[in-house]
């Protein structure tokens, strides 16, 4: 700020604020939007999706000057899709936007993630059956064409995952402790059954009390029981 008198501040904050009100009081002159057959506006005010899901957005109040995008022939600005999924996995990423929703007045309420192949198939794909999961036909997740989606349950997905005959996935639990293990065999995806001992706060899971007396047991915690005349007995370390 070039003023160090506290009088001339506050009329230069004054004179800043009125200029600022009136250069977005302009009208915004964007031209008319126009929708070409092959895209279709989303359930989200001012979101549009193309068939092979190429996502644009109407522009607002912050695109006077295109910073956030040039308006193409359309009237509309080009949304560059983000990934999500893990990094590390490239292959199991999906493409997604941000979305802005918005009250009656045109309040911002808050930002969404939706997934490119999502928009598709809730514009284009019909779903009589009301399912959840979106299936892409040929497996491949970057190609979010409307004719290479189909709506299905999660098992479907599962199946429809291209992944070889014995590949063995892990569903991670809460905490990410011993995670559930599912083997692919014959299409499908079968549970491996775990060769752990259930566990529950007591120590008086079923295989725990089919142990011979004298047998020494180590929990997770770090400490250690060893079972006598049928109860297991903690033991203090040395």
């Amino acid at each position: 700020m070039p003023y160090k008198d506290l009088q001339k501040r506050k009329e230069y904050k004054r004179e800043w604020a009125r200029k600022n009100a009136l250069k977005n009081s302009r009208p915004l002159n964007f031209p008319p939007i126009k929708i070409p057959e092959n895209m279709k506006e989303t359930q989200y005010p001012g979101y549009y999706i193309t068939e092979d899901g190429k996502a644009y957005r109407a522009p607002g109040k912050c695109d006077r000057n295109g910073q956030y995008g040039e308006i193409n022939e359309y009237g509309l600005i080009y949304l560059k899709p983000a990934y999500r999924g893990h990094p590390g996995r490239p292959e199991h990423q999906y493409e997604c936007i941000n979305i802005s929703i918005r009250d009656e007045n045109g309040k911002f309420l808050k930002q969404i993630k939706k997934s490119i192949h999502q928009l598709v198939a809730e514009v284009f794909v019909p779903n009589p059956e009301g399912h959840k999961e979106v299936l892409h036909l040929d497996s491949n997740n970057r190609n979010n064409h409307y004719k290479n989606l189909k709506w299905g349950t999660h098992k479907e997905n599962m199946e429809m995952v291209g992944l070889p005959e014995g590949t063995i996935r892990q569903h991670p639990r809460y905490g990410n402790h011993n995670p559930t293990k599912y083997i692919k065999k014959d299409g499908e995806w079968i549970l491996i059954p775990s060769d752990k001992p259930p566990w529950n706060k007591g120590l008086k899971g079923s295989s725990w009390n089919t142990l011979p007396d004298g047998t020494i047991r180590t929990r997770a915690d770090g400490t250690t029981w060893i079972k006598q005349n049928g109860r297991w007995v903690y033991q203090k370390k040395k």
